[in-house]
């Protein structure tokens, strides 16, 4: 499993990225930094899995860049990219939320019509309000002003939703092609889907709000 990583490279720099050696690629930024007559500070490692995220790390630091070469930031302050990337979601606690609800599949499996007649709403499976609840916190999270630690946007791509909700694109996917997530396309090109549809797919996921 590959690693995440951020490093204070002196000057008002910092570089991100992922490896599957970060003691190795750590210790030659560091000797680089010196190199050009930088001193290097603190550095941050995430725990193995987090590595996947390298490119949600790099568009927060672009945001916020006054300048940017490849994964080297100025004008990004450690701490901002430090804080950003712990807050991703790694490997071993999605696998284990995900197991906890028979994978993510079976949670889009839940979104069946609603009941009918005088029929009650069969109840949420055990964990799934918490883990709706934690998914809508962590949506809202990433989509909250700059300012506010996010990165702003009103629409992501499948692949960046998949990565914000910790779920397979597959599942996402297929409440696209059933016309339970709606999305803006072009042809039938899937472009982006809106935060605030992502937003109303998790509210849906509870029996009882399908009913209403």
């Amino acid at each position: 499993m590959s690693y995440l990583y951020v490093v204070e490279l002196g000057g008002g720099r910092i570089k991100v990225g992922q490896t599957v050696n970060p003691q190795t690629r750590i210790a030659t930024h560091r000797a680089a930094a010196r190199a050009h007559g930088l001193v290097p500070g603190r550095e941050w490692v995430s725990p193995p899995g987090k590595g996947r995220h390298e490119q949600s790390l790099k568009e927060f630091c672009e945001r916020r860049a006054t300048e940017c070469h490849g994964e080297y930031f100025a004008g990004v302050s450690f701490d901002d990219a430090a804080t950003y990337a712990e807050r991703l979601p790694d490997k071993t606690a999605a696998l284990e939320a995900v197991a906890k609800l028979g994978r993510a599949r079976a949670v889009v499996a839940q979104l069946a019509p609603p009941p009918r007649g005088g029929q009650a709403a069969s109840p949420p499976p055990p964990d799934l309000r918490g883990r709706v609840a934690d998914l809508r916190t962590r949506l809202a999270a990433h989509a909250a002003p700059a300012a506010a630690g996010g990165i702003g946007r009103k629409a992501v791509s499948t692949a960046e939703a998949a990565e914000w909700l910790d779920i397979p694109e597959s599942a996402l996917e297929d409440a696209i092609t059933s016309g339970q997530l709606p999305v803006l396309r072009v042809g039938r090109q899937v472009l982006r889907i809106p935060v605030a549809a992502l937003d109303q797919f998790l509210v849906h996921l509870l029996p009882e709000e399908r009913a209403s």
